[in-house]
């Protein structure tokens, strides 16, 4: 009784990780994304916003 419940604690905390290590990722995705946005946007003519700069 007392190893089943363990057992039960052990995989609820394996998820939890699990869980955590992809939200993790996803946010890591999302700040590089940002970055490549904000890097772009350098690039940009800052008059016309659309061509490249010289």
């Amino acid at each position: 009784l007392e190893n089943e419940r363990l057992e039960e604690e052990v995989q609820k905390l394996r998820d939890k990780v699990e869980q955590m290590a992809s939200e993790s990722s996803e946010a890591a995705i999302e700040k590089l994304q940002e970055k490549i946005k904000d890097y772009k946007a350098v690039l940009k003519c800052s008059v016309c916003y659309e061509r490249p700069k010289e």
